[in-house]
């Protein structure tokens, strides 16, 4: 259907959690480091989509709903991002997750370690009472680090960043806010992975207003096919509503099949 893609780069994932998932809300800083694919340098173009449904009736109906999408294309000194996200966690008539983004990113590569970044985003999330923010930056990202096998590596950005929210209260806020985070990935080549990606993005007229978050995954490969990941993620953001609680965090184990 998506003839312009290279399906041989393309795999087929299913994701099993076996586990479980302690959910409590969903992070407003959007990870865009885990985010981001490490094509060769003779791919331009590459997608995924991703559309879940799960319907359970006990007591309550259960309904969870889950759709993403992911296109990037590189070429020469350019990449292009474009990402978007909707999920939903429903019980009966309450809501434990509805939120969704759509985000667009644009490199531009200095140097070899170095690159221009411009990017713009639109948010929504019920559960935190965030009716919209809208946001844009612009900033530069700096490779600290690569390893021989070019598989570990440390990168620091930071940019400015004007934002825009409207709450649930009709109450709205702008902020000048810097964005920092820092990013380092280690990989051992063969069967252990482990990255953590950490932001911090105050504003810049008052600096206590701040958000900060925190991802970090461990992943083992059992074979070629199989894989174990853990996933954490903690955070804070003083800046919603006084009636919502500012420290959010996730936890998920799973595994991932790849053929």
């Amino acid at each position: 259907m998506l003839s312009w893609w290279h399906y041989s780069n393309c795999k087929i994932i299913f994701v099993l959690y076996f586990i479980g998932l302690t959910h409590v809300v969903q992070a407003q800083i959007i990870n865009i480091e885990d985010k981001r694919i490490k094509t060769k340098d003779s791919i331009h173009w590459y997608g995924d989509i991703g559309l879940s449904m799960t319907a359970i009736q006990v007591n309550k109906s259960v309904l969870t709903l889950r759709g993403n999408a992911q296109i990037e294309y590189k070429k020469n000194r350019h990449l292009w991002l474009s990402l978007s996200d909707y999920a939903l966690l429903k019980a009966g008539s309450e809501s434990f997750e509805n939120a969704a983004f759509q985000h667009f990113r644009y490199n531009y590569k200095l140097k070899d370690a170095l690159s221009l970044e411009f990017y713009t985003q639109v948010q929504s999330n019920k559960v935190q009472h965030i009716r919209s923010r809208v946001l844009a930056g612009t900033g530069i990202r700096w490779r600290i680090y690569k390893s021989k096998n070019k598989k570990s590596r440390l990168y620091f950005g930071i940019a400015y960043m004007p934002e825009y929210n409207v709450f649930k209260n009709q109450t709205s806020l702008y902020f000048h806010r810097l964005s920092n985070y820092l990013s380092a990935t280690y990989d051992s080549g063969k069967n252990f992975k482990i990255s953590s990606n950490t932001y911090y993005q105050p504003d810049l007229q008052q600096l206590s207003q701040a958000r900060l978050s925190t991802q970090n995954t461990l992943s083992f490969k059992f074979n070629r096919h199989l894989s174990f990941k853990i996933d954490f993620t903690l955070g804070y953001d003083y800046t919603l509503p006084n009636n919502i609680e500012p420290v959010f965090y996730t936890w998920s184990n799973g595994l991932k099949w790849e053929l």
